[in-house]
């Protein structure tokens, strides 16, 4: 009976592999999209919120994501419910936290004011982040809940690997799809830079039409 028991290899579905890390795949490519610039931009570009009230809410929220990780860490592994500890936030915290990225592209009403934008700005952030934590750190260990030995949860964090370059991909594709200005910007740069060099070589000719014009009396007198 030992011998059968030490022969057993633990082994993890494909398809539970797959659904985790295609959900912390998502989780992560979310939050990459708002946190990653995409919050700011909306916010300073098309709301016409000041860039100063902009730092100052990433600074406020820096004090929060500094607390927020051990926090809940420690109340996840304090969770008792039928379900478990981590797939309640997993489960329940989905719905939220993507109804809080949609808002998140919404204008409030609350007005126009720089005042109400911040508001919006730094609410919207620590909602969104506090979901985000909720159910990133349930994702984070599940596969140790998953499975016991080390092999099986190698073969997990493998997949986690692979579905993690997409989600760091995701965001490379959709910036510069979503910041019209940027090749606004490159095309108007060009078409300065160009400008300038025709001025540059318009220069350049006028100077060498004139030092021929001053050439000219000296070559008569000699």
């Amino acid at each position: 009976m030992k011998n059968n028991i030490a022969g057993t290899e633990e082994r993890v579905s494909a398809s539970s592999k797959f659904w985790l890390c295609s959900a912390d795949c998502l989780c992560t490519t979310i939050n990459s999209l708002l946190t990653g610039g995409g919050m700011t931009y909306f916010f300073t570009k098309f709301l016409g919120l000041s860039e100063g009230r902009a730092s100052t809410v990433w600074m406020i929220f820096a004090i929060w994501n500094a607390l927020n990780d051990p926090l809940f860490g420690y109340i996840s592994d304090h969770t008792k419910s039928k379900l478990g500890r981590r797939i309640p936030y997993i489960r329940y915290g989905a719905f939220f936290y993507s109804l809080t990225f949609v808002l998140t592209w919404i204008r409030w009403p609350l007005g126009t004011s720089q005042t109400a934008l911040f508001i919006q700005m730094l609410s919207t952030l620590f909602l969104f982040d506090t979901l985000y934590t909720a159910i990133a750190t349930s994702l984070y260990v599940m596969p140790y809940t998953m499975a016991v030995s080390n092999k099986a949860r190698s073969g997990i964090f493998l997949w986690k690997i692979f579905f993690t370059l997409i989600a760091m991909a995701v965001p490379l594709v959709v910036f510069p799809l979503i910041k019209p200005e940027v090749r606004y910007n490159i095309r108007v740069d060009f078409l300065l830079q160009r400008k300038g060099h025709n001025r540059e070589r318009q220069e350049r000719k006028h100077f060498q039409g004139s030092y021929r014009l001053l050439q000219k009396p000296l070559v008569c007198r000699f």
